[in-house]
């Protein structure tokens, strides 16, 4: 039976080796109650055999237990009840595994690939204490002395890395790459006394990683679709676009002279660059509660701690991280930004479009010659062709006429059309303007009202009318772009899928393997505190269950002699055990309340099974009903505990 302590807020009850010697952070679970004091001159007289370890790593690979292939050795101490404390402090190798490939399914895996210690491990420690009194410590994690753990003591230099994307196959490719888990600082460690065990566990910078080819095909369709509504403009410009055949019809209405069809000299530019208006946010990087994302790498980045409100270190007891609520706030933060994106995309080439600089010179010049004026000149002439006077010339000479023709100058038709402004000018009339023409040197008057209205016209028609292309880009937005990201996010096999279904993270496990019975602790209970465990299922291949158990410390505060071996051998109380497994070697067929077997996954979710410890504690509190447990204390009064 156990006592019952329950520390919520992180404080330390009394002056215990499992304080943090800085605030200590997490939430502490009490495995047990029905509490039973022991009268104190039987402690202090009786010696105890005790049991504790600290294993940084477990699990399976794949189905394989990875003690088969890691050979990673856990600091364990035994204290056979005469014994002086019992302390092991045993460094953590920065290689955990070794490259031996494993099996999963059509590929082949080595342990370094999933875990990467080798570069990224730092230092770690695993940390046991035993002393006869009953006291058990175990830890193992970012341990600093006597087991201690919290944020100052031995955090690692760098993040422990979980490569995950080579466990979850094939389906999600298109979705998740290069999934990987990270945590920067993790311990946990357990403390046993004959009244009471307890565990604790502190992790820091807890980081989700991906890339998602879905999300970084966001980028590509913006990009494609902001350059088609730019190559669509290219039809209004030019002497043969939209904005000169306007220009050409107003001033065709004031005089049909004053057509540019002809030898006009005719310039429409429109200068932008859409591109380059929304060029910071496709690199932008996009996010919030932890969540941050960028559509042109696809990068994923997820901060757990962030994600569930910096509450990491203060989680009950097996507590699931990517729980439904956390998932969908992960999914509906992607998705709100993805749709604000879009939003801001729209709103930044409106707004370009609206800035974009319209330069519109127009001149023409037309001479037309005039007809010239026909005459004659007459004179008189004698026979020899001299020139007589009248008088003369009308007594003795011949009257001579010769044709004559007088040259006008030519008559001037001209036009000049000077237009520079801003679409957004040129849409309420107010662009920089001027215009001036003559027909046949006669000036016509041509106001520049007459030639902005049919410019704002083509303008307004072009760009946000139905079938504009605004309105055309503001479709590609809301319809391909939205069902894009609709589809990585919650497509059967997209972002939310994934989270829900294949991957779970949960943290501050606590585990207990009752045996026998005893006055407070029962004697042969091996308790377990572990940090975090990470599941993986991939439940279309058979033992496709991967589950990696990172930081865990277990303490057995009494253990008798007449039980043979010890604990975690076969007939001793046994180490709960490994995650996917069926049970501990210990206690073949039992999972421990918390643990994941393999049996448990369904196709399309991870699902959890053990044996409620509620059933154990029913059973000895029946003990305590009938009387045993006084018969029980009397035999410990007179028969000291001993380990083999």
């Amino acid at each position: 039976m156990f006592t019952t302590r329950i520390r919520r807020t992180g404080s330390s009850v009394g002056k215990s080796i499992i304080t943090r010697s800085t605030a200590v952070l997490g939430t502490v679970g009490i495995i047990g109650a029905l509490a039973v004091a022991a009268p104190a001159a039987a402690n202090a007289t009786t010696a105890h055999a005790t049991w504790a370890q600290g294993k940084f790593l477990a699990g399976s690979l794949a189905g394989l237990n990875l003690d088969t292939i890691a050979g990673l050795a856990p600091a364990t101490a035994r204290n056979s009840g005469t014994q002086g404390t019992q302390e092991v402090v045993d460094p953590l190798g920065v290689s955990l595994l070794g490259t031996q490939p494993v099996d999963i399914g059509a590929i082949r895996v080595s342990p370094d690939a999933v875990i990467d210690t080798q570069t990224h491990g730092g230092a770690l420690s695993q940390y046991a204490r035993a002393e006869k009194t009953g006291l058990a410590i175990g830890a193992s994690g970012s341990v600093g002395e006597g087991g201690a753990i919290g944020p100052s003591e031995s955090n690692p230099s760098n993040a422990l890395t979980l490569s995950l994307d080579r466990l979850i196959g094939s389906s999600y490719s298109s979705v998740v790459a290069d999934l990987k888990l990270a945590v920067r600082a993790i311990a946990a460690n357990a403390r046993g006394t004959l009244q009471s065990v307890e565990g604790d566990y502190y992790i820091d910078g807890l980081t989700l990683t991906f890339t998602s080819p879905a999300l970084a095909g966001i980028s590509a369709t913006i990009t494609k679709a902001v350059g088609d509504a730019d190559a669509k403009l290219d039809a209004l410009t030019g002497r043969n676009g939209e904005l000169a055949a306007a220009l050409n019809a107003a001033l065709v209405a004031a005089n049909p002279a004053l057509s540019i069809a002809g030898d006009a000299t005719v310039s429409v530019t429109l200068s932008r660059n859409l591109q380059a208006a929304v060029a910071d946010l496709l690199t932008a990087t996009w996010g919030g509660s932890g969540v941050s994302f960028n559509i042109t790498t696809g990068r994923v980045s997820i901060d757990l701690n962030k994600l569930i409100g910096d509450n990491l270190n203060n989680l009950p007891v097996n507590s699931e991280v990517l729980t439904s609520a956390n998932v969908a706030r992960i999914v509906s933060t992607i998705a709100g930004n993805v749709t604000e994106l879009s939003d801001q995309v729209l709103a930044r080439v409106n707004a370009a479009l609206g800035n974009a600089k319209l330069d519109v010179d127009v001149d023409v010049n037309v001479l037309t010659d005039q007809a010239p004026i026909l005459g004659q000149t007459c004179q008189y002439q004698d026979s020899r062709g001299k020139i007589l006077s009248d008088v003369l010339g009308k007594l003795l000479g011949t009257l001579i006429c010769t044709p004559t023709s007088t040259a006008l100058p030519a008559l001037k038709t001209s036009a000049a059309v000077d237009v520079h402004g801003t679409v957004s000018q040129i849409l309420n009339g107010t662009a920089p303007a001027t215009a001036s023409a003559q027909v046949l040197g006669v000036p016509l008057a041509l106001s520049t009202e007459r030639i902005l209205a049919p410019l704002g016209q083509v303008v307004k028609h072009r760009f946000y009318d139905a079938g504009g292309i605004v309105t055309g880009l503001r479709g590609l937005l809301d319809g391909p772009l939205l069902a894009q990201a609709n589809s990585c996010l919650l497509g059967s096999t997209g972002i939310q899928s994934l989270l829900s279904n294949i991957l779970s993270i949960r943290v501050n496990l606590q585990e207990t393997r009752l045996s026998g019975g005893g006055l407070s602790v029962a004697t042969n209970t091996v308790f377990t505190e572990t940090a975090m465990r990470v599941a993986v299922a991939k439940s279309t291949r058979s033992g496709g269950l991967t589950t990696l158990s990172l930081a865990s410390a277990s303490v057995a505060p009494t253990v008798v002699s007449s039980v043979p071996g010890e604990p975690g051998t076969t007939g001793g109380p046994g180490t709960p055990g490994g995650p996917g497994t069926t049970g501990d070697p210990g206690d073949p067929g039992t999972v421990p309340a918390g643990e994941v077997g393999a049996e448990s996954v369904t196709t399309g979710s991870l699902a959890y099974t053990g044996v409620a410890i509620g059933s154990a504690i029913a059973a000895l509190l029946g003990l305590l009903i009938t009387g045993a447990w006084l018969a029980r204390k009397g035999y410990r009064r007179n028969h000291p505990t001993l380990v083999p």
